[in-house]
């Protein structure tokens, strides 16, 4: 889903996602500079441990003062900002590993879908953005919009996870991000985005042929041309009511999204072939900033980035899984056969191509990263992905 009318969740999935998150981890010249409030102590060894006995050597508390944006408002429907409140499991997270040393102050909605952009320029130090919002900028960054790389949901997760942590991926990242201004400190993903049909169950391959299915950007756009269908592009206020009237055959979101606007009362079919799988966010920092801390103080924003987005991936496959339960009540769940599904890797290798061909002065880069999410992905276009990747 694209994350823009995220502020339209519904509180029964606000309640599902935080249920989720809290079995699940145990309850536990631009302005570009870091604030500092006291003269500078002795280093400090942050403990290796969230149990440890704070550092022997003196500490001052509040010391970087380092401003963060929630793209969205403050309400805990939407399962990026969870974990970015105030007070929230970040905020705790940094607390506890640099002896409450860094400090956030955070700001609701100040920029949006140009968060990206804001931290990049440093009119705000830190924030959290979903990627499809500045793909045009810098596209590399969106492999995880390709579709078929990864094995169906949950799978996806832990492997675009696994891939996304790679050493070497995370070094390839930073130094796209950097080009921007930006050192990505963690990264997270949504659940898989599925067909809602109005009439049509698309169980084949050959189901595809003929529809006119709504889709998100442009890579959305060629993977369902590709599998023989025609994407249509339009405003997320316009779902609903295209469904409705019949503009559109089916769309193409995930599950908590699709049943926020309501689409469980349009459709008859709910057709899992994931395509893509999932959508990519980003923990920023702008570089200027990041570089102006202690060594130390950077593993702990990278440690603690890296900690959340592990509870945000958990949260976000109990919460579907969750609500999957309530979709089977509401619609008929039509799961393709592994053998359909296998049907389309061949398919997809000209959306591949399409991608690396927006990259320009950063195809070696776009071929690195398929060529580690080959690695980890067990989807049907890997191998498409691999061969390209040379």
């Amino acid at each position: 889903m694209h994350k823009k009318g995220l502020s339209k969740m519904v509180s029964g999935i606000s309640l599902i996602l935080v249920l989720a998150l809290t079995l699940g981890v145990a309850c536990a010249g631009p302005a570009a500079t870091v604030t500092v409030t006291a003269p500078a102590p002795p280093a400090v060894t942050v403990t290796a441990s969230p149990g440890a006995s704070p550092a022997a050597t003196p500490v001052t508390p509040g010391k970087y003062v380092i401003r963060f944006n929630v793209p969205y408002p403050l309400n805990l429907a939407i399962l990026p900002v969870i974990g970015f409140r105030p007070g929230g499991r970040f905020e705790q997270l940094l607390t506890r590993y640099s002896n409450g040393q860094i400090k956030l102050d955070i700001k609701e909605a100040l920029y949006s879908e140009d968060t990206f952009y804001a931290t990049g320029d440093g009119r705000i130090e830190t924030g959290t953005s979903m990627v499809p919002d500045f793909s045009g900028t810098l596209p590399v960054a969106d492999f995880t919009s390709l579709p078929g790389l990864t094995a169906p949901f949950p799978t996806e997760l832990y492997e675009f996870e696994s891939a996304l942590y790679d050493p070497g991926m995370m070094q390839l990242l930073e130094k796209a991000y950097r080009s921007q201004g930006n050192v990505p400190l963690g990264f997270y993903v949504s659940g898989p985005q599925v067909m809602w049909s109005a009439k049509k169950k698309v169980a084949t391959l050959a189901d595809w042929k003929g529809l006119k299915v709504r889709a998100s950007g442009q890579v959305q756009a060629s993977t369902v041309k590709a599998i023989g269908a025609s994407p249509v592009i339009v405003t997320e206020i316009e779902l609903s009511e295209l469904l409705a009237r019949g503009t559109v055959d089916a769309i193409l979101t995930d599950i908590p999204y699709g049943a926020a606007i309501g689409l469980l009362d349009l459709i008859q079919f709910m057709n899992l072939w994931e395509i893509p799988a999932t959508m990519q966010g980003v923990i920023l920092i702008n570089a200027k900033t990041y570089d102006a801390l202690p060594k130390d103080m950077q593993e702990v924003l990278k440690r603690a980035a890296r900690e959340l987005s592990f509870d945000l991936d958990l949260g976000e496959e109990l919460g579907t899984g969750y609500l999957m339960n309530w979709v089977q009540s509401k619609a008929q769940v039509v799961t393709p056969s592994k053998d359909e599904v296998d049907k389309i890797g061949p398919l997809l290798k000209p959306v591949y191509e399409e991608w690396l061909g927006t990259l320009k002065g950063d195809l070696a880069l776009g071929k690195q990263i398929l060529g580690i999410m080959a690695k980890y992905g067990t989807g049907p276009g890997i191998k498409q992905a691999l061969e390209l990747s040379k």
